[in-house]
């Protein structure tokens, strides 16, 4: 019997159910082989927010492909929030007139080439500890989001292109991260990973 419990403590344990976990943590674990290095991830050490006043922390790494589509130059990297009904817009290269005033996302800021250093946003990854993102920023989450009594918003790195001979933009690379949501009344929504 005392066998029984020790292994039950011992599951219980690895499996987060005894570690007094308030918090959320996403997108950090292993990966093995990323696609490029433009990666993004979330934690907060509460999961139980105000409606109006959800912060999390969001780390992430920038890394630019030297190899746009030909005839396409780089503009800038854009943040976003969005809730699920609008994780496929904009579609690649699709010409779009501002990025910064997209149906359905919530821009948050915008990293331009002449802001952007390389070293500034790396990331390392190793199997034992995870990712750990040079940058970090805490960001409000926008109410928008929170469109349902349970349902997942994102948040999203987009890498934008200038359209050739049109002098708009375009999505020529994306990234984002999932976050779960319920709201336990109308003025308290609680996150989960």
């Amino acid at each position: 019997m005392r066998k029984m419990y020790v292994c039950f403590f011992a599951i219980a344990f690895l499996s987060g159910g005894c570690t007094g976990k308030e918090g959320i943590e996403i997108g950090f674990e292993h990966q093995g082989m990323l696609p490029g290095y433009t990666v993004c991830a979330v934690r907060s050490e509460t999961s139980v927010f105000p409606a109006d006043q959800v912060v999390l922390e969001v780390s992430y790494s920038l890394y630019r492909e030297e190899g746009e589509p030909e005839g396409y130059s780089f503009a800038c990297f854009a943040l976003y929030f969005s809730d699920s009904e609008f994780w496929d817009i904009p579609q690649y290269l699709q010409p779009i007139n501002d990025y910064r005033l997209i149906d359905g996302l919530y821009f948050v800021k915008e990293i331009k080439e002449n802001d952007y250093v390389s070293e500034d946003y790396t990331m390392t990854m190793d199997i034992f500890s995870g990712k750990k993102f040079k940058h970090s920023e805490l960001l409000t989450v926008p109410q928008g989001v929170f469109t349902d009594e349970s349902g997942s918003f994102d948040f999203r790195l987009i890498e934008f292109c200038h359209v050739p001979d049109n002098g708009g933009y375009c999505l020529t690379y994306s990234y984002s991260v999932i976050v779960d949501y319920e709201r336990i009344d109308e003025k308290t929504v609680r996150l989960s990973d």
